[in-house]
């Protein structure tokens, strides 16, 4: 097995995540009286898909789309809650194809993806 060296993050990786994010998310503040004191919240429930895990997604999903070889572009993840449904929901905004793979043993209830998984077999 081949190790990889940990990834190099530069300051222009961390502007173009940002610049990804702020082009497909509105920063989900809502401001509140507090003893007199105005004070921002920040709530990720308000975000497309309920959570946080949005935002890496898009920023994963962009890395991919900005390809320039020939190869189908495509982000495979594995996930049985949020990040499989960011994933989904960021990809289907940048026009990269997604595979979210979700366990057997999920309750149907407990995926926010219930209703693409596999049938179960025998």
């Amino acid at each position: 097995m081949t190790t990889l060296p940990p990834p190099t993050v530069t300051r222009a990786d961390l502007d173009h995540a940002a610049r990804v994010v702020n082009q497909h998310l509105v920063p989900p503040l809502i401001e509140v009286d507090m003893d007199g004191h105005q004070v921002l919240l920040k709530l990720e429930s308000l975000q497309p898909t309920g959570a946080f895990k949005v935002r890496g997604a898009l920023v994963a999903a962009a890395f991919d789309s900005s390809r320039t070889d020939s190869q189908p572009r495509r982000l495979i993840t594995a996930s049985a809650g949020n990040h499989g449904l960011g994933v989904a929901y960021a990809c289907s905004r940048l026009g990269v194809a997604a595979t979210v793979v979700v366990p057997t043993t999920l309750a149907p209830a407990g995926c926010p993806l219930g209703h693409r998984r596999p049938p179960r077999g025998p």
